[in-house]
């Protein structure tokens, strides 16, 4: 048996229920982390809400703008947490919600990541699918070569023969 689809309403779209599972866990990270950073005061943990949420909103706002550049929106949102923890590690506090929320953080990337995964394929595939959505006009590098006419096409006897023997 294959996984059971969903549709989602009012789009072509339908989705199984591990990707909206997948999707939902990593929405529910980053809405966590966003609420904590918020929570803490100051311009750069504002930022950083900030960021989450617009990250989160992105990743699962149903419009078709978003959803084309959704994967774009993952690989933000992974180096958003990676950096995010990587920056905490050299010069942040460490007090227990510091540590609830990399405890999240950490859980945001393995989802993240397993989405990646389930989604676009293996991360090898995101070059390849950047250079085909580049726009690029693809029907410009592909023109036939005109055909010669009769008239200017060789002849088998020109073909074969050479240079010197030729008679005009």
């Amino acid at each position: 048996m294959g996984a059971q689809r969903i549709g989602r309403f009012g789009t072509g779209e339908s989705h199984d229920w591990g990707e909206v599972g997948l999707r939902a866990v990593v929405a529910g990270c980053g809405l966590a982390s966003a609420w904590i950073h918020l929570t803490l005061g100051g311009l750069l943990f504002t930022m950083n809400a900030a960021g989450y949420l617009a990250l989160t909103i992105a990743l699962v706002v149903r419009l078709d703008l978003a959803r084309r550049a959704r994967w774009l929106t993952r690989l933000a949102l992974l180096g958003f947490t990676s950096a995010t923890i990587v920056g905490w590690l050299f010069m942040g506090a460490r007090f227990p919600l510091a540590y609830i929320d990399k405890a999240i953080e950490v859980v945001l990337i393995g989802f993240l990541l397993a989405d990646i995964w389930r989604a676009d394929g293996p991360p090898w595939r995101t070059p390849l699918r950047v250079i085909r959505e580049l726009p690029i006009r693809r029907d410009e590098q592909a023109k036939p070569q005109p055909v010669p006419s009769s008239t200017n096409r060789p002849t088998n006897a020109d073909i074969d023969e050479p240079p010197h023997r030729k008679v005009a």
